[in-house]
């Protein structure tokens, strides 16, 4: 499995209880626009755990860690791009938020058709923080 965990699932569980700190998996196959993601997010406060493609994710999503946010980019390798992850994750996990991203800002309009956030690449801090936030805020998707 090529996943990058950041937290140890065991930690990570009592972390998120301990401190009331949300968990977001983070879906990219870039290693460093991953770390760069994770590393946002951590500043703001958030628990991360990435992993490298659609089929990782979905790993991590039938794990012992409940996500409350995935963030995820829409090209990635394998069977299954990013509006496919979020298709399985709205149907299987449907109090996960998801944010999208990607480069190609006409990605947007699909993304908000699928009742996602859309942030394009690239972003700032400030502009990934804001896009997590409003998710994480917003109402129920179920």
């Amino acid at each position: 499995m090529a996943t990058n965990t950041r937290v140890s699932e065991a930690s990570l569980g009592a972390k998120a209880v301990e401190n009331a700190q949300p968990v977001i998996l983070v879906v990219d196959d870039e290693p460093l626009t991953r770390l760069y993601e994770c590393d946002v997010a951590e500043e703001a406060g958030y628990l991360t755990v990435g992993a490298f493609s659609a089929e990782d994710a979905i790993m991590e999503l039938e794990g012992p860690t409940e996500f409350q946010i995935m963030l995820t980019d829409v090209e990635m390798p394998g069977g299954l791009d990013g509006f496919a992850l979020a298709r399985t994750v709205q149907e299987r996990w449907p109090e996960v938020r998801i944010v999208i991203t990607s480069g190609e800002p006409d990605y947007a309009d699909q993304a908000e058709e699928s009742d996602l956030t859309f942030v394009a690449k690239p972003f700032t801090p400030d502009q990934l923080n804001s896009a997590l936030q409003a998710r994480a805020s917003g109402p129920d998707r179920s």
